[in-house]
């Protein structure tokens, strides 16, 4: 009641715009300007513009005895020299500019406040009520296509997807679109997902789809929710496996080692694996923002760690090797691989993925050269003190004889001063983020270490 009251207006207040009745409002807004004493003036400072005052030409003043001739004089129209007609249209802009103000909402008072007088501003509001009418036909429009392309999403249950219909169908009746009962109902039972066609057919084979609404098809179909729950998880057992969704990952949407570690079972999946694989989705799902910061400030210094965790696959004792490259602090290339051999003790593992990490760092140092940066004496850190020693002395045969040739050449590479073998605490040892779990403190650590932030 509040709202008729004051788009009718009052006595002492015009009516107010609201929402879609610009044409009634315009029609109450000029009869309002009437019922005012200067309502002539104000109508023409709102439909024709402000008045200007005009240059009022002064004739010539012919000579007499007692005064000289005076001249043909130029002068602007002032208050003191205007008709009362048009002293009443120059004085009532500011009031013009007033009662159209009052009478708009805030959604457009700042659009229209910027206007330099009440002619601009009536005319600025019927461009923006009639861009509000189109807008209001682009949403008729959208709705329809929403109405045409509406569809369930896979895995989607019946109270999720009823509740979406709803609200569209809700929409559209707010907006005056009718669609016939039979539309309806045919869009609603046949955009379901496939697990639904055989109870969908059991509905339309006992209602009549023009005579019962969507809502009763709701009620009859969410009895047979468990059904399809069923039926949907004997199709996913058959055709899917959701372990193959890790395989695709790319190394740095996975922080965790697990990742390349669930890839072995993705031909034969337990429900322990499936666990890992939510686990995962979990975290990635809890860290939306997690990513690399590059501060431009560092260093450009070449350097890599190397770690391995030794015969860590359960089924066929295989090592996994993990790398990590930097470009000051911030990492550009990283590793993490199950071993191809079978490393008998943790000195080989730790070799095996040295020369892993060495390779990398060859790689990255012949694409540098390209663009003039030649880095030599690459540090490579490792936590392994054994794994160094075979590095710089080859004389130790026997721990290095069942060491498969195309590992030694890493041998070569510190020989050439190409890289540098440095031992580092395994505290510091960031590569140990992509062989090994941790709990959530040592995870945090290392996490911040290789340059991880919240962006």
């Amino acid at each position: 009641m509040h709202n008729n009251i004051m788009a009718a207006g009052s006595r002492d207040r015009p009516p107010m715009l609201a929402t879609g009745r610009y044409a009634q409002w315009r029609s109450r807004f000029l009869r309002y300007i009437d019922t005012r004493n200067n309502g002539d003036a104000l109508r023409k400072c709102i439909l024709e513009g402000p008045y200007t005052p005009s240059t009022v030409i002064i004739p010539v003043v012919p000579t007499t005895e007692n005064s000289p001739l005076i001249p043909e004089q130029t002068t602007v129209e002032t208050v003191l020299n205007m008709s009362p007609k048009n002293k009443a249209h120059f004085e009532s802009e500011k009031e013009a500019i007033h009662l159209i103000l009052t009478g708009i909402g805030d959604e457009i008072y700042s659009t229209v406040d910027a206007c330099q007088t009440a002619h601009e501003m009536w005319e600025a509001i019927e461009r923006l009520q009639q861009g509000e009418s189109l807008n209001i036909q682009d949403v008729k429009t959208n709705l329809f296509w929403e109405f045409g392309k509406f569809t369930s999403h896979d895995g989607e249950s019946i109270e999720s997807y009823y509740s979406r219909f709803y609200k569209l169908m809700n929409e559209m009746i707010r907006n005056n679109l009718t669609v016939d009962t039979m539309q309806v109902n045919v869009q609603f039972l046949q955009q379901l997902q496939l697990e639904w066609s055989r109870f969908v057919t059991i509905v339309k084979q006992q209602h009549k789809l023009d005579e019962v609404s969507y809502h009763k098809f709701f009620d009859i179909l969410k009895q047979y929710q468990k059904e399809v729950n069923e039926i949907r998880a004997e199709r996913i057992a058959k055709n899917a496996n959701p372990l193959a969704l890790v395989a695709t990952a790319q190394p740095y949407q996975d922080p965790y080692y697990q990742t390349s570690k669930l890839k072995i079972f993705q031909v034969t999946p337990k429900v322990s694996h499936l666990h890992a694989v939510k686990r995962i989705f979990r975290y990635l799902k809890g860290q939306p923002k997690l990513g690399l910061w590059y501060p431009k400030d560092s260093p450009f210094d070449l350097e890599a760690y190397s770690d391995s965790d030794y015969a860590s696959a359960s089924l066929d004792r295989k090592s996994t090797t993990g790398g990590c490259q930097f470009l000051g602090s911030r990492l550009i290339s990283w590793q993490c691989k199950k071993q191809t051999i079978v490393a008998n003790s943790t000195t080989k593992a730790e070799y095996v993925a040295a020369a892993s990490c060495c390779g990398q760092v060859l790689w990255i140092q012949n694409q540098m050269l390209d663009y003039g940066y030649n880095f030599m004496n690459t540090k490579i850190f490792i936590d392994n003190e054994s794994t160094i020693c075979i590095v710089k002395n080859p004389v130790f045969h026997s721990k290095t004889k069942h060491i498969e040739i195309r590992h030694h050449f890493i041998r070569d590479s510190n020989e050439k001063k190409l890289i540098q073998m440095i031992k580092i605490h395994t505290d510091q040892n960031v590569a140990d983020l992509l062989t090994k779990a941790f709990d959530v403190g040592r995870f945090q650590y290392l996490i911040a270490s290789i340059g991880m932030l919240n962006l």
